[in-house]
């Protein structure tokens, strides 16, 4: 795994790009950190409530998986809102 750090300039976000199985992933460091909570709490929100209204009782995979899904789902975001 090959890790590139740049910035386009003052004015842009800072951009740190990784290489992943030949893949190149950039990543706007400001954007993905500012969503990350935001993912986080609406899942939490989305586990209380199928806990509450659903009856879901917790395993012990739901908060490592929410953790990992939650970073994977800000990065998809982060693509999509560029």
């Amino acid at each position: 795994m090959t890790c590139y750090f740049y910035a386009m300039d003052e004015q842009e976000d800072k951009v740190i790009s990784f290489e992943l199985l030949g893949l190149t992933f950039p990543v706007k460091v400001a954007l993905f950190f500012r969503l990350v909570p935001i993912i986080w709490i609406s899942e939490l929100i989305l586990l209380f409530a199928s806990i509450f209204f659903f009856d879901y009782q917790m395993t012990n995979a739901d908060m490592p998986g929410g953790l990992i899904s939650g970073i994977l789902l800000t990065y998809l975001i982060h693509l999509l809102i560029d």
